[in-house]
Order: C-alpha cells, then structure tokens, then sequence
C-alpha cells in the first residue's frame, strides 16, 4: 500500500512538473541543401578577420542555432522524383537552398515541383531564382561587384525599420542605426538585378537599389503573368561571391548585424524557438561512424571508413581540437577540455561528413 501511495505521490509531482513547465516542443527541422562535394571546402588561409562563412559554416550557424539539421546532397531531377524524395523535402520546418547547388537544378521541368514544396525555403541563391529557373524574379540579368576589397563593408537600407524582426536590434549592436544602411555584407558579391520585385516584399536593398533580401507569401504570383505560385512562404536573403576561379567561392559574408537578422528571418520563416541551447543531433546521410570514450571520460575514440580529419567545437561552435587521421581510427586525448556538451566532426577523405554529439 504504502508503494502505490508513494508511485501516486511520483506520479502527481511529475504531471505537476509538466503543468508549469510549459508545453514540450519538438526540435525545428531544417534540411540544409547543398552540393555536398563543396560543402566542406575551407575559405583559405588569406581570409581577413574570419569575414567568410563557408556553407559549413552556416550549417554550423543553424546548429548553435538550435536547428536539427539534415544536410541533403540536391535532387538534380525533382519532377521525376521518388515521392520519399517530395515527402522529405515537404517535412522539414524550414529548407534553406546553398549556392553550391546548380541553377539548372530548379529550371523546367522541375521548378513547379520545387514551387509546389509546402516547406518554407530561404535561399541566396539568386542564379535559382531567375525567370529561367524558379522564376521567383522576372530577370536572368544578376548585378555584380568583383572589384571591392574582400574586407570593404557592403551596406543596405531596411526598408520597413519597423518590422517585428528588427525588435532589439539596435540594444545588441553598438552605434547601429536600423533606420538608416546597416553593414550587410563584406567585399566582392553578387545580386539579383530585377526590374520589378513583382509580388514579393522587398526588406533591403543595396545602395544601387538591387534588392539583397525579398518575402514571397505562399500562394501568391511570384510577379503578374509569372504563372508561378509558392505553396510555401519564401525568402531570398544575401548576396553571393562567384567572381573569382580560386576560393574562395560559393561562400557567404553576412556580418554579424545581417547574420543576425537572418537567423531572426529564419526563425520567422519555421516558427523556431531561439531559446533552445544551439546542441542538436545532426544526420549527413549515410556516412557510418562511431565516437566513444574508452575507457572513461577522457580518451575519445573515433572511427570512419577513409576518415581523414577530426574536428571538436565546443557549444559555442569554437574549435577546440583538430587533427589529421592516418588511419580508419583516432585516439583523441580529451583530458585538457571542461566537462559540457561538445560536436566531434569527422570529415572523410571525400569531403563527406558526421557529426556527433558527446557530453564529457
């Protein structure tokens, strides 16, 4: 009698807990597209203050973020597609579109079936979004600068300094000024050159008036006599970098204020709750590896078939160990690290990546 009291008692406290706990929410999906052979290319050693985010970098971005993230290498054939294929795409809270992937992905017959994913998408990818493509803008022409410094600070105005995304910004940024430019981008890019944003809301725009971040709500023409319809809201966000043959290519270089602001406009996009502590599972496909202590908390070891380099960052996405294998296995002295959460990145001689979550 007096066990079945106490699992009562157990039971009550526990229910009582989840009552003024709040309701328990599920982690925000996100599938990261990408051309998975450029995804971990590095920016190189010649980069000014760390200003370029490569595609590995935003991946990272979304995970201190608090997003489960699926990376995903880009269907080149979505209109003949397996319907595992549609359904996936159509799950996650929010797609994201990196530049990698090639425009001739999304121009017929494949762009209705890309319009018609319900997923919302956030994309720079302005090559994709052409009348030729996607046809989210009535232009092919795309505007570019190649002859800027890599450090020159690129501005853009807001044009609506009232949007609820923008609540506090300025109290997170000295001397910043939401309604006057902000600095959204550093040195040489690219931009979509539209004569008319069409249906779209354009947010920013650049000095020339190329608009650098523009929402198309689902349903609506993406422009009058387009015949193209979102069924999910999207959003073009950023400039791109192709100016050069050598790397850095293919990267992003938000500063920290649009960097920022686009985490905000993510969030908007897939009803993310940015209070979440940014550790989260992530999956790359089939990419078989193992991570473990042996034999307590301190010597990590880790396997992969032709693994070829370890990387362990911290919460906060800072690098705290790197290293080259020379073997399928690595034995990885942790002992120098503070107990806590950390991401151990295991990266294959072709560029092909998993990534594990361990608690020391």
């Amino acid at each position: 009698m007096k066990k079945l009291l106490l699992l009562k008692k157990i039971t009550f406290l526990f229910m009582l807990a989840l009552l003024f706990s709040g309701p328990l929410s599920a982690q925000t999906k996100l599938v990261f597209i990408t051309d998975t052979a450029k995804m971990a290319q590095g920016p190189g050693e010649d980069v000014p203050n760390d200003t370029l985010i490569s595609e590995q970098h935003i991946i990272d971005m979304f995970i201190e973020d608090g997003y489960d993230v699926t990376v995903m290498q880009f269907p080149p054939e979505l209109s003949t597609a397996d319907q595992s294929v549609i359904d996936m795409l159509n799950e996650p809270d929010l797609i994201y579109i990196g530049r990698p992937v090639p425009s001739v992905t999304f121009q017929d017959p494949h762009k209705t079936a890309w319009n018609e994913l319900i997923a919302p998408i956030v994309t720079e990818n302005m090559w994709a979004l052409r009348n030729s493509r996607m046809n989210w803008f009535n232009t092919t022409n795309i505007s570019s600068d190649a002859a800027v410094e890599d450090s020159a600070i690129i501005n853009a105005m807001l044009e609506d300094p009232d949007d609820e995304v923008f609540d506090g910004l300025e109290d997170l940024f000295e001397d910043l000024d939401i309604t006057d430019s902000i600095p959204f981008w550093y040195g040489q890019w690219d931009c979509i050159n539209p004569e008319d944003p069409g249906n779209g809301t354009v947010m920013a725009v650049l000095a020339g008036g190329e608009p650098c971040w523009v929402r198309f709500l689902d349903g609506d023409e993406f422009y009058s006599g387009s015949l193209d319809y979102p069924e999910g809201e999207r959003v073009y966000f950023g400039l791109g970098h192709d100016n050069s043959s050598q790397p850095p290519q293919f990267y992003s270089r938000l500063t920290e204020v649009s960097k920022e602001i686009f985490l905000r406009e993510a969030a908007r996009l897939s009803g993310h709750d940015r209070g979440g502590t940014g550790v989260k599972e992530v999956n790359y496909g089939a990419v078989a590896s193992k991570v473990y202590f042996n034999p307590v908390t301190q010597n990590l070891v880790v396997e992969m078939v032709n693994l070829n380099k370890v990387e362990v960052l911290d919460i906060t996405g800072k690098l705290v160990y790197t290293a080259l294998a020379k073997s399928n296995k690595l034995f990885v002295d942790l002992g120098f690290v503070e107990s806590g959460i950390y991401l151990v990145r295991l990266i294959d001689n072709n560029n092909k990546i998993s990534i594990n979550k361990i608690k020391k």
